[in-house]
């Protein structure tokens, strides 16, 4: 493996692949080139499989690709064996046992984790021996980037991890793994005083987001976009699948979608404002908050069933799905949740605000509805690391023993609506407002510009660091 100079960046770049993210990347690269105060090497670390792709950014980025073999002589079981003990963690947790044969099965790959190992491997062997100046990932959910957070956490390489989880703001994250979720503290939106921030979430308070409604399709886009939904749906595998079965697939689909809201309907029950209760918002099932940040919570029918064995007498648990994510849960699901006596499924298009104002406390693990408690001046059990679960005016669970207490303690706690303010406006400041996800780009203009508001952010933090 080749050296690298002393002020080498290595930038995890994505398995999604697009114009869009790599001119963002670029325009990174070349921001923190440039105006840095120190001589820094832009690297890009590849997981790309597409050898076009791979192509497409070596034109643009110094580029690694990660090579397709990387174990030598040792097994995939003992690189696995050697990795686990040597980082203290299990690559069970870095995959998704309930996808696992249906994803793979389709893909005809025999050993899911062979090539999750060799990939983890090789970023062991690169940042132990050249050890970066900094390395910036995103919180993808690819498990090579949670792997990374754990050698930087070990080694003391410094590390941002870019995250979307403030009101569709991006935060940097000095460390994101087992139990630590630190934020840089610093400023990096000059545009931020308390009026904008009072104003923002006064407006979001009104429409019950911070994202812009979408403006009527007509009959022509509403066909060409379920077309090219068609189309994409199965790019992964088409290889594999005809038109016809892809055809069969989607037909299915819906027709599963449609029946699964249909029997839910039965399940949902109305909240009664009057009646106390606790509110924990279900995360969608397959992303990187649940299953990486939320280890070991991420089995949410368990959590729910034991923070109900743990309840003050007479309150109740209100449980609701996002209304984004609903097809990741099925009526079978709610039903059983909805089975315990302490526990009401509440119809996820009912707003959350009356919900979150109404109840005595929220249990989260760290979704944004955390940061919406905090608007609302509700106090927040916390299950997982997160910039509010250690904020002064919240609970974190740090001891499952201690749950029944915790939960006693929050429905009666009174938050400081003055130390709640000063929270919310100084996550502002530390964040960004952009969305690090190419897809809310449209085009590599906005990359271009969005990229070097990203690389003033890593400059900031490059400067705070040395």
């Amino acid at each position: 493996m080749s050296e690298t100079s002393d002020n080498t960046i290595y930038y995890l770049f994505p398995q999604a692949f697009n114009s869009q993210k790599l001119r963002f990347i670029k325009s990174i690269a070349e921001y923190v080139e440039e105006n840095s105060e120190a001589s820094y090497n832009f690297r890009v670390i590849s997981f790309l499989n597409s050898q076009s792709a791979v192509d497409s950014l070596r034109e643009n980025i110094q580029t690694i690709s990660v090579p397709e073999e990387t174990n030598g002589t040792n097994s995939t079981a003992e690189l696995a064996e050697e990795l686990e003990a040597e980082y203290n963690f299990s690559f069970n947790h870095l995959w998704f046992p309930e996808k696992k044969q249906k994803n793979f099965a389709e893909r005809n790959i025999e050993e899911p984790y062979t090539q999750i190992v060799q990939n983890c491997n090789y970023l062991h062997k690169l940042l132990s021996e050249t050890p970066p100046k900094l390395l910036i990932h995103d919180q993808d959910v690819a498990p090579e980037f949670y792997f990374a957070d754990r050698v930087c956490t070990k080694l003391n390489i410094p590390q941002v991890v870019t995250v979307t989880d403030f009101f569709q703001r991006s935060l940097f994250y000095k460390k994101l793994s087992k139990n630590n979720a630190e934020i840089y503290k610093l400023r990096f939106d000059d545009s931020i005083d308390r009026e904008k921030v009072e104003g923002t979430l006064n407006e979001f308070m009104k429409a019950g987001t911070f994202l812009a409604k979408a403006p009527d399709e007509t009959i022509f886009q509403k066909v060409r976009r379920k077309l090219k939904k068609f189309s994409s749906s199965q790019n992964a595998v088409k290889e594999n699948f005809s038109l016809g079965t892809k055809f069969f697939y989607n037909i299915r689909d819906s027709f599963d979608t449609k029946l699964q809201n249909r029997l839910k309907l039965e399940i949902y029950e109305s909240p009664d404002y009057e009646e106390s209760y606790i509110f924990l918002p279900l995360h969608c099932r397959i992303e990187s908050t649940l299953l990486f940040r939320s280890h070991p919570y991420t089995d949410q029918e368990f959590l729910v069933s034991l923070i109900s064995r743990n309840l003050p007498y007479g309150m109740k648990l209100y449980v609701r799905e996002h209304p984004e994510w609903r097809q990741q849960f099925s009526a079978k699901y709610l039903k059983e949740l909805s089975e315990l006596s302490n526990v009401k499924v509440i119809d996820p298009d009912i707003s959350i605000h009356a919900i979150i104002d109404a109840s005595k406390a929220l249990a989260v693990m760290n979704n944004t509805t955390g940061y919406e408690a905090a608007i609302h001046n509700k106090p927040v059990v916390a299950f997982s690391p997160s910039p509010y679960a250690s904020h002064e005016e919240n609970f974190y669970v740090s001891d499952l023993y201690l749950l029944d207490e915790i939960l006693q303690k929050a429905v009666s706690y009174k938050p400081n609506k003055e130390k709640n303010k000063e929270f919310l406006f100084d996550m502002f400041k530390f964040s960004l407002p952009y969305h690090e996800h190419s897809s809310k780009w449209k085009n590599t203009n906005k990359a271009d510009r969005v990229g070097k508001e990203f690389g003033a952010c890593f400059v900031k933090i490059l400067n705070s660091i040395y």
